[in-house]
């Protein structure tokens, strides 16, 4: 899958990998992970980002509870099975 934040003019985006197996229940939280950690709130696990690296002026932004942003999610076609790194717990 692919991601994007975009918060004004600046958009930051990054890659992960979904399952059937994960639960996403959480009414209130997702949560994008680098690992392969599953919970409840797990939308999507190995990302190639962090939270450390949304860009400074970004967080700037979203830290005035008055701006708004957005999330996009795109599947990426063409990913094979084969390409998604083994994951653990699933």
């Amino acid at each position: 899958m692919e991601f994007s934040i975009t918060v004004e003019n600046l958009t930051f985006s990054f890659t992960g990998f979904g399952s059937c197996e994960l639960q996403l229940t959480d009414e209130k939280e997702v949560v994008l992970r680098r690992s392969d950690f599953i919970s409840p709130r797990t939308l999507a696990v190995h990302c190639d980002a962090a939270a450390m690296h949304l860009p400074r002026r970004m967080i700037k932004l979203l830290q005035n509870p008055r701006t708004k942003g957005s999330l996009s999610v795109n599947a990426v076609e063409g990913v094979g099975l084969e390409e998604i790194p083994s994951l653990e717990h699933l």
